[in-house]
């Protein structure tokens, strides 16, 4: 690859910026993805795409800009953890991040992100800007982030992944992503930065990314599994925290099942699984049983009670 030379002095010669892209079945997002990356106004970028084995038409869009794709790969693998490792293993960039396949970067950002690190930042961070596909509905997700390591093992900090950019420092100190985890395995990463010292700079006001939401996402259609792995890491590294955080944790966690078995006992009861349903209300008042004094336990249960026999009459 040929390093050209930027006209600010600063960034002579330009750090490489490793970008991976993780891909399965994202054809009619993927071109906007790519282009984002390679499309920047920087010089020295390694672009990394790791597929699990689209069926769909991923790999002719892939194929359509070999040319400007440092590596590729094309073959069934063990999840997105597992895809990012590979990119991990050939990347060799001064500065990394991941983008997904659905997501894209906001123009002219890389060479932001590279006076920030040679500045001596390690861990640089923006906002993000999320959209409904199909749809002008949008907010921006501004980076609430700073190197408490309680505030990020308690969750109280808010950083969206696509705005995240960490030095080959950084990676060679904490290394790769959790195979094990499927959800949360970057809120369990940056976690792991903040155990090992390093702290995020905000680079306010900027957006970074753009992160879709649409229907086949994870974030939309699987929200359950995101809870289950985030209280087991909550659990796993609540050893590192103060005995109040620990406390506030465990009250989290209450919250978190709680919450969650109100909201299944509701979608059981529309879906006419009424002993189900019923049987989550129970489960709610035993772990926590001043919630039935909630506004949200008495509507939701009134409801189902009023599902239960309006379904019973038309099913």
């Amino acid at each position: 690859m040929i390093v050209m030379q930027l006209n600010n002095s600063s960034l002579n010669p330009a750090p490489k910026i490793s970008i991976i892209t993780p891909s399965y079945n994202q054809g009619q997002f993927i071109e906007q993805t790519i282009l984002s990356v390679i499309d920047q106004d920087y010089p020295n970028i390694e672009y990394i795409v790791i597929d699990g084995g689209s069926t769909d038409d991923t790999m002719a869009v892939v194929e359509k800009y070999k040319d400007r794709i440092t590596y590729s790969i094309s073959e069934p693998d063990k999840g997105q953890p597992n895809a990012l490792n590979k990119g991990l293993r050939v990347a060799t960039g001064d500065i990394i991040a991941f983008i997904n396949s659905d997501d894209y970067y906001e123009p002219g950002v890389f060479k932001r992100i590279a006076e920030s690190y040679l500045e001596g930042n390690d861990w640089i961070v923006g906002g993000v800007r999320n959209f409904q596909d199909g749809s002008d509905e949008s907010e921006i997700v501004h980076q609430v982030v700073d190197g408490n390591l309680d505030n990020w093992v308690a969750r109280k900090k808010q950083n969206h992944q696509p705005g995240n950019f960490w030095s080959r420092r950084v990676f060679d100190k904490v290394g790769y992503f959790d195979e094990n985890l499927h959800y949360t395995f970057d809120w369990e990463y940056w976690i792991r930065f903040s155990l090992a010292g390093f702290v995020p700079v905000v680079l306010a006001g900027k957006v970074l990314a753009h992160f879709r939401l649409h229907d086949t996402s994870k974030t939309v259609k699987q929200w359950m599994k995101f809870n289950g792995e985030f209280i087991a890491l909550m659990n796993k590294y609540k050893q590192y925290v103060s005995e109040d955080v620990k406390e506030q944790i465990d009250r989290d966690i209450l919250k978190i099942n709680v919450d969650d078995k109100i909201r299944m006992a509701r979608i059981e009861s529309i879906n006419g699984s009424f002993g189900i349903s019923f049987n989550l209300f129970k489960e709610v008042v035993r772990l926590k049983p001043a919630t039935v004094f909630s506004f949200r336990f008495v509507y939701e249960f009134a409801k189902a009670l009023i599902y239960m026999p309006v379904r019973k009459k038309f099913s």
